[in-house]
């Protein structure tokens, strides 16, 4: 229902700009958090967990490489998030998080499995949560939500997918195949009759079924995208409206959907 892909080289001329702007994006966050009426051991924690993602994030920048994606997919009515990308070190975000994890307070709902298995050199962790009661979560996110976290020696995503394993192997079969394949710089896509049908589904609208009907006609001509590539001193950007979403606009505007009284 929506991608995106990024990928840069950050050339050893740019990377201390590039540090200096991480930086001072860090402290504006660092002093937000300074306002925050939070206990003493939280704020420790979690100034140890900025401080140990602050070291990987900087890592990556020096190394020159920028490689990230990320999707939302609403298939079937079932919700499945993917993100993830290059890394200074893996392994250090994975014992990160095993750190982390070790000095939170006991009796959250929460389940973590750390390195429970290992597929294609990208080592798997989970965490997972409560049984969800709400019958319309469930067919969303599924009875038991769990979260995969894959680590590799430059590489991590975090998945959620109530498919669990069989879409995670999957994508590192993907990410396998793929290594050698070029890239533009960054190019993204919406599919907005599949994540209007999402929303229908969870709260049923009158309205919003008329547009499905209307988009519902235009089902592989329904996407907003993105894309850029490298030109001379620059980049050129390309945006496109599939004709779908244009029709659905307008029946929209026929029957005064978002329009106030009076027009």
């Amino acid at each position: 229902s929506a991608i995106f892909r990024a990928s840069s080289v950050i050339e050893e001329a740019d990377r201390e700009m590039a540090v200096a702007s991480f930086k001072n994006s860090f402290n504006q966050a660092t002093a937000q958090l300074d306002q925050a009426d939070m206990p003493p051991e939280a704020r420790e924690l979690v100034d140890e967990l900025l401080d140990g993602m602050t070291n990987l994030i900087l890592q990556t920048i020096e190394n020159g490489e920028f490689d990230g994606a990320g999707s939302v997919s609403v298939a079937e009515g079932a919700l499945q998030v993917l993100v993830g990308g290059k890394i200074g070190d893996g392994e250090a975000l994975a014992k990160l998080a095993k750190e982390t994890v070790a000095k939170l307070p006991p009796g959250l709902p929460l389940e973590f499995n750390f390195d429970y298995e290992t597929y294609k050199g990208i080592t798997l962790h989970s965490v997972s949560g409560p049984p969800i009661p709400d019958p319309n979560a469930v067919a969303v996110l599924g009875e038991n939500p769990k979260i995969i976290i894959g680590t590799g020696p430059t590489s991590f995503f975090i998945n959620l997918d109530p498919n669990g394993d069989a879409t995670v192997k999957k994508l590192i079969d993907a990410m396998s195949d793929s290594q050698d394949v070029k890239v533009t710089p960054f190019e993204g896509s919406v599919a907005l009759g599949a994540l209007m049908e999402f929303v229908h589904t969870i709260e049923p609208d009158p309205t919003l079924g008329d547009l499905l009907q209307t988009i519902g006609e235009y089902s592989d001509n329904d996407k907003i995208s993105i894309s850029s590539r490298l030109i001379k001193n620059g980049f050129l950007y390309r945006f496109s409206i599939d004709e779908g979403i244009l029709q659905t606009i307008g029946s929209a505007a026929k029957s005064g959907v978002g329009m106030g009284g009076g027009f």
